[in-house]
C-alpha cells in the first residue's frame, strides 16, 4: 500500500511540475504623456511568443518559458525597447513600458517645373 502512495505522490508531483514550468507577462504600452499605445508588438526574444496591445495598451503574453527573457517592445513612430525580465514558474509579472517617439529627419526635397 505504500508503494502505491509513493507512485500516486510522485506522478502528481511530475505532473503538477511540468504545468508549471512557464509564467505570464502582463503590463500596459504608453507614450511619454501616459497615453496608451495601441497595436504596439511584445516579442519575446528568441521565440514565437508574443502579443499586441489593445486599444487601451494592455498586452498579456502566455506560456513564457521560466527564467531570464528579453521583452522586445515596438511600434511605428516609437524607439523599439528592449528589457530583460525574469519569468517566475506559475506567476503573473506585471511589466509596463513607457515609449519614445522616434524623431525621423526627412531629407530636402527639390521641386522644380517648366512653363
Amino acid at each position: 500500500m505504500k508503494n502505491i502512495y509513493l507512485y500516486f505522490v510522485i506522478c502528481c508531483g511530475t505532473v503538477y511540475s511540468s504545468f508549471a514550468q512557464t509564467g505570464t507577462i502582463q503590463g500596459k504600452v504608453t507614450d511619454n504623456g501616459g497615453n496608451p499605445i495601441e497595436f504596439a508588438n511584445i516579442v519575446v526574444e528568441g521565440t514565437t511568443l508574443g502579443a499586441t496591445s489593445g486599444t487601451d495598451g494592455s498586452y498579456q503574453v502566455v506560456n513564457v518559458p521560466v527564467g531570464p527573457v528579453d521583452l522586445v517592445v515596438s511600434s511605428v513612430q516609437y524607439e523599439t525597447m528592449t528589457r530583460k525580465v525574469r519569468v517566475s514558474a506559475g506567476q503573473t509579472l506585471n511589466q509596463d513600458f513607457t515609449m519614445t517617439l522616434r524623431l525621423t529627419e526627412l531629407g530636402s526635397v527639390t521641386v522644380s517645373g517648366s512653363t
